[in-house]
């Protein structure tokens, strides 16, 4: 059986409470996908809290699509003003908690 591709991006804790105060993870990643709508191809990606630290927050994707979602939220994530952290190679990621998945073309 083929493994998903998985891919992953960080950013800080800090510098997303600056943008959005008081603002768990979760919904600070919630919200960036409500501006993507998921495209054909998509169905069945997870996005993921991945081995986090207190300071930073590591995001997964996993699917099909994973690296095409990455670079959408890394784009939005940017343009809103949060800059993304340096990180290690994507191997095993550690699922944490569940944020999202694409089921019937929609993310829920």
């Amino acid at each position: 059986m083929t493994t998903p591709p998985e891919c992953s991006f960080s950013f800080s804790t800090a510098q997303a409470n600056k943008v959005f105060p008081n603002s768990h993870v979760d919904s600070l990643v919630l919200a960036l996908l409500a501006g993507i709508p998921p495209q054909p191809g998509w169905e069945g990606c997870l996005v993921f809290q991945a081995g986090s630290q207190p300071s930073d927050v590591r995001v997964g994707l996993r699917g099909p699509a994973a690296l095409a979602i990455r670079d959408c939220l890394v784009d939005s994530i940017t343009r809103i003003g949060i800059d993304l952290l340096p990180q290690e190679d994507d191997d095993e990621l550690a699922m944490e908690a569940p944020i999202a998945r694409i089921e019937g073309g929609a993310w829920c």
